[in-house]
């Protein structure tokens, strides 16, 4: 069955700036057993926390005097060029999705009047996250960038119907709005989706096989890792 792997902006920010995916190698590997899906959203909130990142080591660099004696003027980095460079380097094949359906502002609308999740505010006060969080959220504009995000996936899924549907998410409001959908199942980072696709091959039924046509010493534990050959079958290490 066709597996969709809907990553979360969290997962895929890098601090380090890299790369503009964090989790670009895994996520490559990955993308030989499923689709990587990437809502619209998600990259533009990558760009947002991109340029205040930038912004802030420009702040903090003006009176570097390494830099002077380089004769590097911090104020001629240009932040867009920047964030483009970044994205220029993208290695990572994914589909970027959007809302499609017309009617999701009402549901937006809906959801906020409800305080339904992921609407309902973190914190009691509108202090903003740090960058290991979205970068710069409110309590509103968090809830509203989550449930955009969330009805990219739920059209997303409505088109496809059939087939395996992930989220990578570490973010809990968000998380327990799409645990909701009983045809998601959630992940929390990109390790643990690589191990469910390793464990799906160790039930009983499949390694019951493999003993009696490769080597009756197999065992669960034998089977560590995942690849794809050359025709994309499914290779057990």
């Amino acid at each position: 069955m066709k597996k969709t792997l809907f990553i979360d902006t969290n997962i895929l920010f890098n601090p380090k700036m890299k790369t503009f995916f964090k989790n670009e190698d895994a996520l490559m590997d990955i993308s030989k057993h499923a689709d990587i899906v990437i809502p619209d959203m998600v990259i533009q909130e990558l760009e947002y926390k991109y340029r205040r990142l930038i912004q802030v080591e420009k702040n903090k660099n003006k009176e570097n005097l390494l830099l002077d004696v380089l004769n590097i003027n911090i104020e001629d980095v240009d932040i867009e060029d920047t964030i483009l460079k970044l994205k220029s380097r993208n290695r990572l094949r994914y589909k970027k999705i959007d809302i499609v359906n017309a009617n999701r502002l009402y549901d937006l609308k809906n959801m906020a009047l409800k305080k339904e999740k992921p609407f309902t505010p973190p914190f009691k006060d509108n202090r903003e996250y740090n960058y290991e969080g979205r970068g710069g959220d409110t309590k509103t504009d968090k809830g509203f960038k989550d449930a955009y995000i969330y009805f990219s996936i739920k059209d997303y899924i409505l088109e496809k119907q059939k087939g395996s549907f992930f989220v990578c998410s570490d973010d809990d409001l968000f998380i327990e709005a799409c645990d909701k959908d009983k045809k998601i199942t959630i992940i929390r980072g990109v390790s643990e989706f690589y191990e469910y696709l390793i464990d799906s091959y160790k039930d009983d039924y499949f390694v019951g096989i493999l003993k009696d046509q490769i080597d009756e010493r197999i065992t669960k534990k034998s089977i560590i890792k995942l690849h794809k050959n050359v025709f994309d079958d499914d290779l057990l290490l």
